[in-house]
């Protein structure tokens, strides 16, 4: 057994309700899931900031998860336009010191 899957049923057995919805989690044998994993399987879902690891519903698991990717892609998009904005302060800085270097 792995360590996430030993890690998952110790948190199932404390509280099998899902840290976000709080349905009750059900944890399948491998042999029992299909092509999609049930929307109520036991997740382990890491704590953003406390490193804490809970249990969620894959549901929600999936959603979190979809929120984190969304806050990335914010943020490489604030990067992204705070680089250029200082490209363009840069090359607006250059011009005004040749100015001021042709001036003398």
């Amino acid at each position: 057994m792995s360590n996430n899957a030993s890690k998952r049923i110790k948190l199932w057995n404390e509280n099998p309700n899902c840290y976000y919805c709080k349905i009750v989690t059900q944890i399948y044998h491998p042999h029992q899931l299909r092509k999609e994993q049930p929307l109520d399987s036991a997740t382990l879902e890491h704590l953003p900031n406390s490193g804490e690891v809970v249990l969620a519903c894959y549901k929600c698991n999936q959603e979190q998860n979809t929120k984190k990717l969304n806050n990335i892609q914010e943020l490489k998009k604030y990067l992204k336009e705070l680089q250029d904005n200082r490209v363009e302060k840069l090359q607006f800085l250059i011009k005004e010191l040749y100015k001021l270097l042709i001036e003398v």
